[in-house]
């Protein structure tokens, strides 16, 4: 994960970062593959043992290929799944209990995929490729599924701070994030519903 996605990467010490707030390790080094993927209008990075499977459209030209957002943001997941079982049941009790929306939406996307928009492509593309930041927020669409969009907005300052002070991932700072999560759900915002277009 170095010079092939050009000068913006830098990935070592973000990462080093990432698996300091979530106190998990980042379990292995993987090499990227792309593939073209018939029938395939978005693109998606998938692990599969030390590789990360990239599925590209085929129309898109080798120049145009995605960036390491979308693999950084499939590497966080590996990261947030590497946490300890007890921490986990620890974080996700607190998030859950007084998330009113917790019944009306799965587990994932309560919590997991929203953190892990905000550190695999918002904050990441903000410190290292403020370019193509600023077109994706102009889009507004970082995810496609608008429970997800709107958390892990509304997340990115929160863990953008976090990330900055060094903290870890706790109970209050997860606490926080369902305060958010609550609040979100108050103005009926859909936890199952996605983005059009």
């Amino acid at each position: 994960m170095r010079h092939s996605f050009g000068p913006f990467c830098q990935p070592d010490e973000y990462l080093r970062k990432i698996t300091h707030f979530f106190k998990a390790p980042l379990g292995k080094k993987y090499t990227v593959l792309y593939t073209w993927f018939p029938l395939k209008n978005e693109t998606a990075a998938f692990p599969e043992g030390e590789f990360i499977i990239m599925q590209c459209a085929p129309d898109i030209s080798v120049d145009r290929m995605p960036g390491p957002d979308i693999v950084l943001y499939s590497i966080i997941h590996n990261i947030s799944a590497h946490q300890s079982l007890e921490q986990k049941q620890q974080l996700s009790e607190v998030f859950l209990k007084k998330f009113k929306g917790r019944k009306k939406i799965d587990r994932l996307k309560a919590l997991e995929e929203p953190l892990a928009v905000p550190f695999g492509e918002i904050l990441y593309l903000k410190k290292f490729n403020p370019v193509l930041y600023h077109n994706q927020k102009y889009h507004m669409n970082w995810y496609n599924h608008v429970w997800i969009n709107m958390f892990a907005k509304l997340l990115a300052p929160l863990l953008e701070e976090a990330y900055d002070k060094g903290d870890v991932i706790n109970p209050a700072l997860v606490e926080t994030m369902s305060d958010i999560a609550e609040e979100l759900y108050k103005v009926s915002v859909d936890p199952n519903q996605k983005v059009r277009g």
